[in-house]
């Protein structure tokens, strides 16, 4: 499998396929993980940089937070979080006019409210919110001053609902949508 390196600004940077071990982990309701162990004077291995994003594919894409160099070994382990953890480092606000944000609406449309009024407040551009399809059962929910990934995380798991941020390369931008699972028994 084959892992391409690109900054924040969609510049393709390298692209990596021979590394020791490669751990992807992927939550439906809260924030996945990866951890990559490599040799230190891989092809591309210099480009595995604090927030510069990795992937597999554009649905399983990772950013860099964290980076061990072993000299003595030369082995390197690269660690970071699923895009959507960009939501982790958000309050949600009320609107100026009200004490709390309370939507009464259905799931999806909650969880694209509160993203994308927080996308508006901080002036953010690059990531975009995918057109509310009216998923989940409709709900009256509130916050104020709480955590956007956390605030999410709850109405995902009140619903059964997943949420993600994937790429969209073609148009250079991040794009939050709300899922729903697939009954895959037989």
């Amino acid at each position: 499998m084959n892992i391409n390196i690109i900054d924040r600004d969609f510049n393709f940077l390298g692209q990596i396929d021979n590394y020791e071990s490669l751990i992807l982990t992927k939550k439906w309701h809260s924030i996945g993980n990866f951890e990559l162990h490599l040799n230190i004077n891989n092809t591309h291995a210099e480009y595995l940089q604090k927030e510069n994003i990795i992937f597999t594919t554009e649905k399983k894409a990772y950013v860099i937070l964290h980076r061990e160099m072993n000299s003595a070994n030369r082995k390197m382990t690269v660690k970071g979080l699923e895009l959507k953890s960009y939501l982790d480092r958000w309050l949600v606000f009320p609107p100026e006019d009200r004490a709390y944000f309370r939507i009464n609406d259905n799931t999806e449309t909650i969880m694209k409210e509160y993203v994308q009024a927080t996308l508006d407040r901080k002036g953010i551009t690059d990531i975009v919110v995918a057109p509310d399809q009216g998923k989940g059962e409709k709900t009256v929910y509130q916050s104020r001053y709480k955590n956007l990934a956390k605030e999410l995380e709850k109405l995902s798991l009140a619903s059964g609902l997943g949420w993600d941020i994937a790429l969209d390369m073609d148009n250079k931008r991040f794009v939050f949508d709300v899922i729903e699972g697939q009954n895959k028994t037989a």
